[in-house]
């Protein structure tokens, strides 16, 4: 599928992390090398994931989570007006109101259950402007990564958040990674998404990654 056939799906959004232009070398502060790399033509083939719920259907090129960092993008959200102090204070109100849920994943036929604290499903290696989520992830490598954060204690999330900036979170023992064609999700009770940053949707959910499915422009 061409990625003229995606754009009546892809919601255009502009955002403060930019993310997914990290994960191709290109920066805010260097916008001319954005305008290069359109003007030189050069493109890439990436992967595209696809998320079907109960009521809706829709694509996401970056990552797609639920759980706490979900939370905490509601919370900072409804805070917007205090810049990125909106993300500071939501982690720290939801922290405060930690309570794990049941999550039911299923992940290329594999079925695992867990008592979850957040599940990101990641196309790219970071999310919002810092946070190296998923370090190993391939953009165009035909697979999603799969990172889940088990039940932990107020204290201990507050010791691993910092790890978020390096990538060295997916080391911890509460942390597992994992490697996807398709995936399938269920909580009690359901819980909200944030599709590249969007809060639209719930689970369950189904989702698949479709191979090198969007051209884009690359330096």
């Amino acid at each position: 599928m061409k990625c003229s056939e995606y754009r009546h799906f892809i919601k255009p959004r502009t955002g403060r992390g930019n993310a997914f232009a990290r994960d191709l070398d290109l920066y805010p502060e260097k916008w001319e090398e954005a305008i290069n790399a359109i003007g030189s033509g050069k493109t890439k083939q990436i992967d595209v994931g696809f998320c079907k719920t109960l009521t809706d259907q829709f694509y996401f090129i970056n990552i797609l989570g639920l759980g706490f960092v979900t939370d905490v993008a509601n919370t900072a959200f409804k805070l917007q007006a205090l810049g990125h102090l909106s993300y500071i204070l939501g982690v720290l109100y939801r922290t405060i109101s930690l309570k794990p849920y049941k999550l039911k994943i299923e992940i290329d036929g594999k079925q695992i259950e867990r008592d979850n604290i957040f599940a990101e499903i990641s196309n790219t290696r970071y999310t919002g402007k810092d946070f190296l989520m998923a370090p190993n992830a391939v953009m165009d490598d035909g697979l999603l990564d799969v990172i889940l954060l088990n039940k932990l204690s107020r204290i201990r999330l507050l010791q691993c958040l910092p790890k978020i900036f390096t990538g060295e979170h997916v080391k911890l023992k509460e942390v597992e990674c994992f490697k996807a064609k398709k995936i399938k999700i269920e909580t009690e009770p359901q819980k909200l998404l944030t599709p590249d940053g969007q809060l639209t949707g719930s689970t369950p959910i189904e989702i698949k990654c479709l191979p090198k499915a969007l051209e884009v422009f690359v330096k």
